[in-house]
């Protein structure tokens, strides 16, 4: 269980949201392009999510509460 007060960046990366869905970063970017994940593109053109829609995922998912 996570809980809000983790999340302390604005922004995650790839490899950072794989890491806190324990899935391959790969799953993640495959994700992002089939829309289950909300990434946005910074200006180096890289995935960024945003804390707020990591967090509505998170609670989105039956498996993982936020508290």
């Amino acid at each position: 269980m996570y809980k809000r007060s983790e999340f302390t960046k604005r922004t995650y990366k790839t490899g950072e949201v794989a890491d806190i869905l324990h899935l391959h970063y790969q799953t993640v970017i495959r994700y992002d392009n089939e829309g289950i994940l909300k990434f946005q593109r910074n200006e180096s053109n890289r995935r960024v999510m945003f804390k707020e829609d990591l967090l509505n995922y998170l609670e989105e998912t039956s498996s993982m509460k936020i508290r």
